[in-house]
């Protein structure tokens, strides 16, 4: 039976026979492929188009998203922000409309008590719906944003000039403890604070202990151009052109400061513990060094506890120190140091130049009284060989009196024509029995023995050696050369004070507070920021201090205030500064 079809344009019947013909000729033809394939690829074109435009919006809104939570966690890390960090960053988002996409938990604050550092992180997160990813299956998007500010020290360089005078051991004024014992605990709070907000490597300490002089050392003294007439310790006398100016010549000649004692009286046997029985201009404990140029907090903090309280005061000498070790002219002393291990390499052109951008150079002075006389030998007793002798044998000294053209001896407070020692010989009396034999008048003799008095003669054992100015007073104190030997060789006191006080003289107090002024004001000009400390000082010793410091606010009168308070203080101040540069 033929089957047949309707359709009603042509309003006949088609056949199943002619529409299977009709459906093969159709798939035959090629006319139109390429307009279906052009079709396709529009279609593509258009697909990618649109999946660029979401690319693009996704971009922008992350964009938009990542720049608000930079600008947002910048100000937040600002530490002179009032409001708290988590709130500037929510502010922040709030303002650019951008609230719902982040919350107080995508937000960390890390800092101290003091707030003398700020590191704060936040993320954020925005869903972005898709319009043309979505024929892919792709119907969201997140855009995600992070970020972390700090603000923290970077280039510092510190001298701590500190006073470990002999009055620094009395007790404070609450009772309590020791000014140096209140002192350790600051300096080292001070340290641990600086550090805590630094990043490692960037702060460089020098600490600069000084009483009645300050003792470079024997590890730094060797860089710079000592007179050697002795080793035995390690100052410098200073002149007065030094202090105006902040350098410190590596080349030319400097006095070495004469190792002596001007106020007590000892002399060697008795010389064993230098703390207890010897009070030197220059003292050699290790505690009394410089530390220069070190980022070791434990050892910056050992060496401050070390310290002890001993001698006069020389502010003027510790800031000259101080601040020499701050100027750039010393960068080859660092440099020869990193070469020896003796500083760390991190330090490597240090000090920086005084114009560089990055870093900030500070001076903290602290005493707690005022500037004293400060010792030094005159040119006659400083080297050369004295007129004393010392036998190597048992110590005793005898001494040549031009005068008398003899030696005096300490072994027997007398005069002889030879030093005590090799080649001259002790006299003594000595009684011997002997027996005499008389006859008497019956011409009988009789004997008995009678003591004779008799000189003996014994060669003094060891050799008198002739002592340089170095070696005597290194051994004996100026009052004992005086008390002990001249003014009993001579039986004259005004002849003894030609050694004390006629081998000494002084710088006077009033001379080093001009110095003080000098070296001061060299460093401010150089732009050294200068904090001065006053603890429980005179009210001349607090103009000083003031006149020392960068500005009167850099001054601080510990008095009611505790000194901690005034080392944290100055801790936040370096950091508020250093963050302006």
């Amino acid at each position: 039976m033929k089957k047949m079809i309707s359709t009603p344009s042509a309003r006949r019947t088609v056949s199943l026979t002619e529409a299977y013909a009709f459906a093969r000729r159709f798939g035959q033809k090629e006319d139109g492929t390429l307009t279906i394939f052009a079709l396709f690829i529009f279609i593509m074109m258009i697909l990618i188009g649109g999946i660029a435009v979401d690319l693009m919006k996704f971009e922008s809104e992350r964009v938009t998203l990542q720049n608000t939570l930079d600008r947002a966690v910048l100000a937040a890390a600002d530490r002179d922000q009032q409001l708290s960090p988590k709130e500037v960053v929510l502010d922040y988002f709030d303002k650019a409309g951008l609230g719902n996409y982040i919350s107080e938990s995508d937000i960390t604050v890390d800092q101290d008590e003091l707030v003398s550092y700020r590191i704060v992180s936040a993320t954020a997160s925005k869903t972005i719906t898709t319009h043309f990813m979505k024929m892919t299956g792709i119907y969201e998007l997140d855009a995600p944003a992070s970020g972390t500010a700090e603000e923290r020290i970077r280039d510092l360089e510190i001298s701590l000039v500190l006073d470990v005078s002999g009055s620094m051991r009395h007790t404070s004024a609450d009772g309590t403890t020791t000014k140096l014992a209140n002192l350790k605990t600051a300096a080292q709070e001070f340290i641990d604070q600086i550090s805590s907000s630094s990043i490692d490597g960037t702060v460089s300490y020098s600490i600069i202990p000084y009483a009645t002089q300050v003792n470079a050392g024997e590890m730094l003294a060797k860089y710079y151009n000592l007179t050697d007439e002795h080793a035995y310790s390690h100052c410098v006398d200073f002149e007065e052109e030094d202090f105006l100016t902040t350098e410190l010549s590596t080349t030319e000649l400097m006095q070495r400061t004469g190792h002596f004692d001007p106020w007590y009286e000892w002399s060697k046997p008795n010389n064993t513990n230098a703390n207890n029985n010897r009070l030197l201009v220059c003292q050699t404990e290790a505690s009394r060094e410089i530390m220069p140029w070190e980022k070791n907090t434990t050892k910056l903090k050992n060496h401050i506890n070390s310290f002890f309280a001993d001698g006069n005061t020389s502010i003027d000498v510790g800031v000259k120190w101080g601040v020499a070790l701050l100027d750039p002219g010393t960068q080859g002393v660092v440099a020869d140091m990193i070469d020896a291990g003796e500083v760390d390499a991190a330090f490597e052109n240090r000090p920086f130049e005084y114009d560089y951008n990055g870093g900030m150079k500070v001076l903290i002075v602290m005493t707690d009284g005022i500037n004293t006389s400060q010792y030094y030998l005159k040119d006659d007793f400083i080297n050369g060989y004295s007129d004393v002798y010392e036998n190597d044998h048992d110590g005793y000294l005898s001494v040549y009196w031009p005068e008398k053209n003899k030696y005096w001896w300490e072994y027997d407070d007398d005069l002889h024509d030879l030093p005590y020692g090799d080649g001259a010989e002790i006299e003594t009396i000595e009684y011997q029995k002997v027996l005499v034999c008389r006859e008497n008048k019956k011409g009988k003799t009789k004997c008995r023995y009678q003591d004779k008095e008799v000189t003996v003669l014994t060669p003094v054992a060891g050799e008198a050696v002739r002592q340089t100015y170095p070696e005597l007073w290194n051994d004996y104190s100026l009052e004992y050369v005086a008390d002990k030997i001249y003014e009993p060789m001579t039986g004259s006191s005004s002849y003894a004070d030609k050694f004390d006080p006629g081998a000494r003289s002084y710088v006077s107090a009033s001379t080093k507070d001009d110095r003080l002024d000098d070296i001061c004001t060299a460093a401010k000009n150089k732009n050294i920021i200068i904090f001065t400390i006053g603890y429980e000082v005179t009210d001349h010793s607090k103009q000083v201090m003031k006149d020392c410091a960068s500005t009167y606010n850099h001054f601080y009168d510990v008095q009611d205030l505790e000194i901690r308070d005034a080392f944290a203080s100055i801790a936040t101040q370096i950091n508020n500064l250093k963050l302006t540069q």
